[in-house]
């Protein structure tokens, strides 16, 4: 995969990561699940937590190879960071329910 697919990949899968949480979060404020309900929207932020971990192993391995421009590995790491934010505030509203 050539330096501009693996960083749109990776771009792709921040924002996509983001939006998610940014509905989810949306949706777990607006709505009042059973508990079983809970525990699989728990799953489910645990698993895009484990997603997020993974871009950042490959931002680690960037350091390595530099198959990402400066620009994109920043941008990447931002990505990251908001993804983190978002799984953090799930967590915590999940924590309410």
């Amino acid at each position: 995969m050539s330096v501009v697919g693996k960083a749109s990949a990776i771009f792709a899968f921040a924002t996509a990561g983001l939006s998610f949480a940014k509905a989810l979060t949306e949706y777990v404020q607006d709505w009042c699940p059973a508990p079983a309900e809970i525990r699989s929207l728990a799953s489910e932020v645990e698993y895009l937590l484990g997603c997020v971990v993974d871009v950042e192993n490959l931002l680690e391995q960037n350091v390595k190879t530099n198959y990402m421009t400066e620009a994109g590995d920043k941008r990447a790491h931002n990505n990251v960071g908001d993804c983190r934010e978002a799984v953090d505030t799930l967590r915590k509203l999940l924590q309410k329910g």
